[in-house]
């Protein structure tokens, strides 16, 4: 009773921002539009974007303008949420808050390695950033090179594990982005211990373990395929922490001396989907499969949690990469099926 009392309220806000995403149905509408204008036209009907394309000349939007506009929708829904919030539900999203740096921090990343000669425009988030944030969000998007870069984040909290980068030779761009994914899931674990307890507690390390466990997993998998790393420069990324596997299994995984070894270990646990796909491009699907049924089950169980919070946050944020994602097919002449396959 007394979690349906302090979350009745916002249960009810989150369904009623829920009820305003955009729906299957409408995703298939769009796709079968001629051109972006007329995407971006459709969007106007939805409150959540209306406001961020008006005055934006339709005609001549380029993707970087594109993934800036969603990402303000987004900054604008937290804030609204935050508004609303209870002092409880604040500790969760201060905390939450973090994702929303790292976003900003892989766009700087995807520039760099594309080796893209422009100026990433961060200025239009430098008032969200400025209230909550001590990254200098200019000076990071003026960085020219990954050193650079990583030197201007000295001082933060996202130095350290983009510094130990450096000692892997031809790190990617995933391999940055998933040193951040770590990092934050790893503060984003201890920090809710401190602030949360019973059920908010219990529901959001569902969700957390278990994608913490997947992305130690695929980077295992990466460090012994691709880096052949030694079993303690391995522990040295990954996250100690340990929700559907056994501490024993997880260091016999991480200690396996090949790939076929690996997959031999996780044939009879919790994980065992990602043994079949550890070979095939699909390991991300997968992972995103698991999470999606996460957040439903934990929703189901626990409508009155901090969940209702973080459920809506995670579709907000897939409902903005397939927006992105279907405006690229759109502009790019694919057909109607292959852009319902590439936003599914």
């Amino acid at each position: 009773m007394q979690g349906m009392f302090a979350y009745s309220a916002v249960a009810a806000k989150m369904k009623a921002m829920t009820g305003r995403l955009v729906k299957k149905q409408e995703y298939e509408e769009m796709a079968a539009l001629g051109s972006v204008a007329e995407v971006v036209n459709y969007l106007k009907r939805y409150p959540s974007y209306q406001k961020i394309f008006a005055g934006e000349s339709e005609f001549d939007i380029h993707r970087g303008r594109v993934e800036a506009l969603f990402q303000k929708a987004i900054y604008a829904d937290f804030a609204k949420i935050y508004a609303f919030s209870g002092l409880e539900q604040r500790k969760f999203l201060d905390i939450y808050y973090i994702r929303y740096e790292i976003a900003i921090l892989k766009n700087c990343l995807r520039m760099l390695f594309d080796h893209r000669d422009v100026t990433l425009d961060l200025s239009e988030f430098q008032t969200f950033f400025e209230k909550r944030s001590a990254l200098d969000v200019m000076k990071l998007a003026d960085s020219k090179s990954i050193t650079e870069f990583v030197e201007n984040l000295r001082g933060s909290i996202f130095f350290p594990p983009l510094k130990k980068l450096e000692g892997v030779s031809d790190a990617t761009l995933f391999d940055y982005e998933n040193a951040l994914n770590l990092f934050y899931l790893k503060r984003m674990w201890n920090e809710f211990a401190k602030v949360m307890k019973n059920k908010d507690l219990k529901v959001i390390r569902e969700i957390y373990g278990s994608e913490i466990e997947l992305l130690n997993l695929e980077w295992i998998y990466r460090a012994k395929k691709y880096y052949h790393m030694s079993p303690a420069d391995i522990y040295a990324f990954i996250v100690p922490v340990h929700y559907k596997l056994h501490i024993d299994l997880f260091r016999q995984i991480v200690e396996a001396p090949t790939i076929e070894e690996m997959g031999k270990l996780l044939s009879n646990c919790y994980y065992a989907r990602f043994k079949e796909r550890m070979d095939s491009t699909s390991i991300e699907r997968m992972y995103e499969e698991l999470i999606e049924k996460i957040h439903k089950n934990s929703s189901r169980k626990y409508p009155y949690s901090i969940i209702c919070i973080e459920t809506y946050l995670y579709k907000k944020a897939k409902e903005v990469d397939k927006l992105t994602t279907l405006i690229e097919c759109v502009r790019y002449g694919l057909s109607i099926e292959d852009t319902k396959n590439y936003i599914a």
